[in-house]
């Protein structure tokens, strides 16, 4: 279904599931990549699920972490705080990652800067986007006439968007 939406967009998705694991049934927070022909090009399991997280997902050994050749640049990223695992970036940025990507359920200000400080630090541009949204926010915005920048400005503390 999302690799049919990329390939009538003809745009490279990555999109964020949770993955369950055919041999030992073990749950993964996964980011998966789709390029513009539809095909999966990629995935990455998070490498360390933060805090509470551990008692529904697995760890992944690393092996996962993509860089996907694009005409725009290499993409790939980390999932959520493992952006705040030097070593993991310093991987991305070996693989030459310039179109940086880095799903979250965070929007505190903080987080803000991690993302100014990857762009710096990876040479890279970073697309800092946070999957949480609250009812709250469904019901501020009008679902047929969706304006993404209102509603993250709207939603997001700060009104960072």
């Amino acid at each position: 279904m999302i690799g049919q939406a990329a390939k009538e967009a003809n745009a490279y998705v990555c999109i964020g599931v949770t993955e369950r694991d055919n041999i030992n049934c073990t749950l993964y927070c996964t980011t998966l990549y789709f390029g513009p022909d539809g095909s999966l090009l990629g995935k990455h399991r998070k490498i360390k699920p933060t805090g509470s997280e551990r008692l529904i997902w697995g760890e992944d050994d690393g092996s996962t972490l993509t860089a996907i050749s694009s005409p725009y640049g290499v993409i790939g990223g980390l999932t959520c705080w493992e952006n705040y695992m030097p070593l993991a970036r310093v991987a991305m940025y070996q693989k030459g990652v310039s179109i940086y990507i880095a799903p979250t359920a965070d929007s505190r200000e903080e987080w803000q800067y991690t993302m100014r400080h990857i762009a710096l630090e990876g040479r890279c541009f970073v697309i800092g986007c946070n999957q949480y949204v609250t009812k709250v926010c469904i019901l501020k915005t009008s679902i047929t006439k969706m304006n993404w920048t209102s509603v993250l400005k709207t939603c997001v503390p700060g009104g960072v968007a």
